[in-house]
């Protein structure tokens, strides 16, 4: 099959875990950072984070790819959200900053796109 977007996939670990800590008898409160900090794959986390999302380009390409606007602008929500919850400290929040404004730029234009269409 087609593989999965890499937002799509930190979201589904996270659940995974998740249910997986309640099953065990968790109270589901996981620390994903420490997780991610464990799999050695920190930078490779951080650079797809910064390169895909802080940067919007992500959402773009969902748009790009023929996805609603909005319905892109919740996955893409969702998406930052796993990135940021595995990263932990390491997403400062003048990368959050960044991420919202570039976001939002790309947002209004594809709504501005798709309202000429």
């Amino acid at each position: 099959g087609k593989p999965l977007p890499p937002g799509v996939a930190l979201q589904n670990a996270a659940n995974d875990i998740t249910i997986a800590n309640l099953a065990l008898g968790g109270n589901g409160d996981v620390d994903l950072h420490a997780i991610a900090e464990k799999s050695g794959q920190m930078d490779n986390l951080y650079n797809t984070y910064k390169n895909d999302f802080v940067s919007g380009q992500a959402f773009k390409d969902m748009v790009a790819s023929g996805m609603d606007p909005v319905a892109a602008a919740s996955s893409f929500a969702a998406s930052a959200s796993a990135f940021q919850a595995f990263l932990g400290p390491n997403a400062t929040s003048g990368d959050a900053a960044t991420l919202q404004v570039n976001f939002n730029e790309a947002l209004s234009d594809a709504l501005v796109n798709s309202a000429d269409s």
